[in-house]
């Protein structure tokens, strides 16, 4: 989603960056999550399974359910790190995937030192804006970090933290890496990726992400006066 500011529309990496990725995988998993609901919710008679009427919606719609679903435990845990960060105060009475990725950052925080410089801050550049998770002193050196509670590091991560880097740079602050925390909602595991080494590559790459999806946004690409 862009964000609106000063009258105007401003892409987020994550804009960018999707614009640009293959969407071959959502066909299967939209169909993985309809049969899930189906084993999980339908009566069965010999080999099938009876699905009333009524449910087709409930069944057809199964994976935005999902994915609102995990939209709203990852905004929760983000709250929940910020208030501990920022406060000093853990969840009240958080549900049992909030609770478990929340004790994933506990765990890591535990064993890394870790001062918060700021939080969740929107920086904007000339056309495009982003929102960093956590910018502070990691061990020593100076990073910006994204907080994932997904079950999987993907390419984006890389790309996305490598925007947030350039932007903390532009606006004048000391940066020495960035990278991802995935805390997993199962397990309550943590697990660190420092993509600090491929930055120039990642960053040069979101330009190109950046160029492509002005070229397809052409109503976006005028607010900033571009030629497409």
């Amino acid at each position: 989603m862009t964000v609106q500011y000063k009258g105007i529309k401003w892409p987020s990496p994550s804009n960018i960056i999707s614009e640009t990725e293959p969407k071959d995988w959502f066909g299967p998993w939209a169909t993985l999550e309809c049969v899930r609901w189906v084993e999980d919710n339908c009566k069965t008679h010999a080999d099938s399974y009876i699905l009333p009427k009524e449910n087709i919606n409930d069944m057809r719609w199964a994976y935005k359910k999902k994915s609102d679903r995990a939209l709203d435990v990852g905004s929760q845990v983000h709250d929940a790190i910020r208030m501990y960060l920022q406060a000093n105060q853990e969840p009240s009475k958080p549900d049992d995937e909030v609770e478990t990725a929340f004790l994933a950052f506990l765990e890591f925080f535990e064993k890394n030192k870790m001062i918060t410089i700021k939080m969740e801050e929107r920086l904007f550049d000339t056309d495009w804006c982003g929102m960093y998770d956590w910018y502070g002193e990691f061990n020593g050196k100076f990073y910006v970090i994204d907080f994932k509670t997904s079950k999987v590091f993907s390419h984006s991560m890389r790309v996305q933290t490598a925007a947030y880097r350039k932007l903390i740079e532009l606006h004048g602050h000391k940066i020495d890496g960035h990278g991802v925390i995935r805390l997993d909602k199962e397990t309550g595991l943590p697990e660190w990726k420092d993509y600090s080494k491929f930055y120039t590559k990642d960053l040069n790459e979101f330009y190109l992400c950046k160029e492509l999806y002005f070229h397809r946004k052409p109503r976006i690409a005028k607010q900033f006066n571009k030629p497409f």
